[in-house]
């Protein structure tokens, strides 16, 4: 993958163009291509007034916290989704608000069977009342015009969404609130006859509730989630956890508390969070239940050189019988001179399901790295050994060279073999395929 790209700017204009050659799936990076093929993108122009900010072409948008609307890059899941089109933003002393119009697809073009494609349009404004306080009302209309034949069971057709939002602090800056609830109407009967007892396949709903204390070095969170039928394939909704953690849109409910504990003089922070969750699938009124503990610390400028942190969870996952998930991510980066430094970082995961053989799978990654010019690393994926597993199980190596050339110029060589599987990020997931060879990513910026 190469990438040229290109910004211009002359007063309140601005103008960028990117220009992409791959041999790859770009939402799908280890998916290769018998060609290479150059195209454009990223292509657009904008226009910057006092109180107003105009974009025609390509941008990334997102409606409040991501409920009706959220099409942004997401690294994790290999996703540099964008919206081609226009949005005019206008603020103007307690009032803030923004227009956009366009289409959006999945990036998966080349592979027609794969391949889905959105128009959008969405509306969102927002007064502070009184200060301190912000109410907000977001209207989206989405729509599919382009579904694979074998993905039409997932298509919703026309969808109007809308929203309302309150916002702001209390006590003095002590306690902030956040709250949205959403409504969404599918216009569209669907394409596969809903089973008997499943949701209204007319209806959804949504609704997200954060409450957050905080007074020196101590700090509080509640958060609530409660989803019902609502996957509208663009909205990145709060999962009201670990933003790693696989979540569901079709039924889902959830609560947790997380605290955390500041020693700035040690550079040190504790944390703990405790949740209950809830979940199940459009086809059936079942749903499953489960809990979820996990905590940890984080320590920064230990000798002015040492950075260290640490995060292990259970997730109790209560479908066909309980069984416990653990996780662990740990993190170590010494700085032994002011541009060198070296980072060891760990994640692991085990669980064991009733009826099962336990399952486990490690990554643990080294890579040194000289500040502003570039890094070399080297990762070894272990786990549970099964005929049926990535490369018969074994042991995994890659590693990789990375230059940074200035102005967001690098150039990025790897090699080796990667397990693939599951990847989660924002409550979001997609499987990454196996992979076995050489990959080069490169992009320079003028």
């Amino acid at each position: 993958v190469v990438t040229l790209a290109a910004t211009a700017d002359q007063g309140p204009w601005t103008a960028d163009l990117s220009v992409r050659a791959a041999n790859v799936i770009l939402a799908q990076s280890q998916w290769t291509l018998p060609g290479t093929r150059a195209e454009v993108h990223r292509l657009g122009a904008a226009w910057t007034g006092e109180a107003w900010k105009v974009r025609a072409g390509d941008f990334t948008a997102v409606l409040g916290r991501g409920l009706l609307l959220s099409v942004v890059r997401n690294e994790a899941l290999l996703r540099d989704w964008s919206l081609r089109g226009a949005r005019v933003v206008w603020q103007e002393g307690p009032w803030e608000a923004q227009v956009l119009v366009g289409r959006a697809d999945n990036g998966l073009g080349r592979l027609p069977s794969l391949a889905r494609t959105w128009s959008v349009a969405g509306l969102e404004a927002s007064l502070a009342w009184k200060p301190g306080h912000r109410v907000g009302i977001r209207v989206c209309a989405l729509d599919d015009l382009r579904v694979p034949a074998r993905m039409r069971s997932r298509a919703t057709g026309r969808r109007l969404a809308g929203s309302l939002s309150l916002s702001g602090s209390l006590l003095g800056g002590l306690l902030d609130y956040y709250g949205e609830g959403a409504l969404v109407r599918y216009q569209d009967p669907p394409l596969v006859p809903p089973l008997p007892g499943a949701l209204d396949p007319g209806r959804g709903r949504g609704a997200y509730g954060a409450l957050t204390w905080a007074r020196g070095p101590w700090m509080l969170q509640a958060e609530a989630k409660h989803y019902r039928r609502f996957d509208l394939d663009l909205n990145q909704p709060p999962v009201a956890d670990r933003e790693t953690e696989k979540g569901t849109l079709d039924v889902a409910d959830g609560a947790r508390l997380y605290g955390q504990r500041v020693f700035r003089d040690a550079g040190l922070t504790l944390f703990l969070s405790l949740g209950r969750y809830r979940q199940g699938r459009l086809t059936s009124a079942a749903a499953w239940r489960g809990s979820q503990a996990y905590g940890g610390f984080r320590l920064e400028g230990l000798g002015d050189a040492l950075d260290a942190s640490l995060t292990h969870g259970v997730k109790t996952v209560h479908e066909a019988g309980a069984y416990p998930e653990r996780r662990t991510e740990a993190a170590l980066t010494w700085r032994f001179t002011p541009a060198w430094s070296l980072a060891l970082t760990f994640d692991g995961r085990a669980n064991r399901p009733p009826d099962s053989a336990p399952y486990r799978e490690d990554a643990l990654t080294l890579e040194g790295a000289w500040v502003g010019r570039g890094a070399l690393r080297i990762m070894r994926q272990s786990g549970t050994r099964s005929p049926g597993a990535p490369f018969g199980g074994r042991d995994l190596y890659s590693g990789g060279l990375r230059l940074e050339l200035g102005r967001e110029s690098h150039v990025d060589l790897s090699g080796g073999r990667w397990r693939g599987g599951e990847a989660c990020s924002g409550g979001q997931c997609a499987i990454l395929p196996p992979f076995e060879g050489w990959r080069l990513e490169a992009r320079f910026a003028f």
